[in-house]
């Protein structure tokens, strides 16, 4: 994503077809001769052409709105890519993750606190009408506040009137007469005593912060630094409502079990015996250690509108501990042990060549009552060997082997995904 110092304008003299200074282009060139300004180009899948493999890849909401501030949030147009399936239609998992991304957005600019507040700076341009500190917040981007004349260090300060929440700011410039502003900070009225809460760089066309929960009678807006006089057409001020989504829930090969949610402002409940878990369950507050097979249950709640995220299930098997690869028929030995990190981005890899059948032997350390396995094929774009049939067989003395299931993987490839096979009794 791009820099949080973004300049609309290169020199574009210097910039050819390969480039070796590209990177520039993530923040721009503060003395530029040209406006280009930066553009974010993302996909909402792993690539920008669509396939069936990936439609349990599309990016999460709290992925999508991170990209959201980061590059509209910070000076830059957006170019999310949707890329079409073989039926000419953008898939129902794409829809799906853009539609709650819209919805979220919606929420978090639902109510301007800034609209009706009075509103004074420190100066203003002459003294004319058209450069009022209220320019700033009357909802039109054609008029500006400006201070005065070669006036770089300016404050316009918002009064609440009350003690007012809030955990977003909102900036623009008035870039018609070019980006101006070097570096500007933000402070709340807190107790009667003025916090900064916020010191960033560029403004530009948009600038959004994001920030814990402030409440404050007054919020002032200082700009530090500037090429010349700030004109500032826009101030907004919201109370995002916090992100409410399902825990994501890890387990180490050691057994430490922890949940974790994009937003620190909602609390975290689960289960294990397989019920649903509400503020009634067990609060989670650090992470903790489960050996033995399981089935967790977690929800996020939200203490200040009583509302649960939807709940997230993970049964976890055997905890890997003390495993131990033993023996490989090919490929890297030592890299083998990837398959038992517990890390879903890892992998290892027969070799190539190798032919089939392939094996590889785990040592448990211990006897246990096994009652199936599960097997997660690699996570990459370009991946091979996918395993679609198998042969899984179980020994207690390394020597004398059964089979207790074999099979065949449907449709792994289109759909790579954990699957999870189940032992007959026997």
């Amino acid at each position: 994503m791009l820099s949080k110092t973004n300049w609309s304008i290169i020199r574009r003299d210097e910039v050819y077809p390969g480039w070796p200074k590209y990177k520039e282009l993530q923040y721009g060139h503060e003395d530029g001769t040209h406006w280009v300004p930066a553009e974010a180009d993302v996909s909402i899948r792993p690539g920008w052409y669509y396939h069936p493999q990936e439609d349990h890849l599309v990016k999460s909401l709290p992925h999508l709105l991170d990209i959201y501030y980061r590059s509209i949030g910070r000076n830059a147009s957006l170019l999310l890519n949707l890329p079409v399936d073989n039926r000419g239609l953008v898939h129902e998992k794409d829809v799906e993750q853009l539609m709650k991304l819209r919805k979220k957005i919606d929420e978090d600019f639902k109510t301007n606190l800034a609209k009706d507040v009075v509103i004074t700076a420190s100066s203003e341009r002459g003294n004319a009408l058209k450069y009022t500190a209220g320019k700033a917040i009357d909802g039109d981007k054609q008029t500006y506040w400006a201070p005065k004349e070669a006036e770089v260090e300016a404050t316009l300060t918002l009064d609440f009137g009350e003690e007012t929440t809030f955990n977003r700011f909102l900036a623009q410039e008035y870039i018609s007469l070019g980006q101006r502003v070097k570096e500007f900070s933000i402070e709340a009225l807190v107790n009667g005593t003025w916090k900064e809460i916020d010191r960033q760089t560029t403004i530009g066309y948009k600038r959004i912060l994001r920030f814990d929960p402030v409440k404050a009678t007054s919020i002032r807006f200082k700009v530090l630094d500037a090429k010349a006089g700030a004109l500032i057409s826009n101030i907004e001020v919201y109370n995002a409502p916090v992100l409410l989504v399902a825990p994501e829930i890890q387990r180490t090969t050691s057994g430490e079990i922890t949940l974790q949610v994009p937003d620190e402002n909602v609390e975290l409940f689960y289960t294990l015996d397989g019920s649903e878990p509400t503020k009634k369950s067990k609060k989670y507050t650090n992470s903790f250690t489960r050996l033995e097979p399981l089935k967790i249950k977690a929800v996020a709640f939200n203490p200040e509108t009583g509302e649960y995220s939807e709940s997230k299930t993970i049964n976890f098997d055997i905890a890997k501990k003390d495993w131990e690869i033993v023996k490989v028929s090919s490929g890297k030995t030592e890299e083998a042990s990837k398959i038992i990190d517990e890390d879903i981005n890892s992998s290892w890899s027969t070799a190539r060549d190798g032919g089939l059948p392939q094996e590889v032997v785990i040592d448990l350390k211990k006897e246990y009552s096994l009652q199936g396995f599960t097997y997660t094929p690699p996570q990459g774009r370009w991946t091979f060997g996918i395993i679609s049939e198998y042969n899984f067989q179980v020994s207690s003395n390394n020597k004398t082997w059964k089979t207790a299931a074999s099979g065949e993987f449907g449709n792994i490839k289109n759909n790579p995904i954990e699957q999870t096979v189940t032992f007959k009794p026997r």
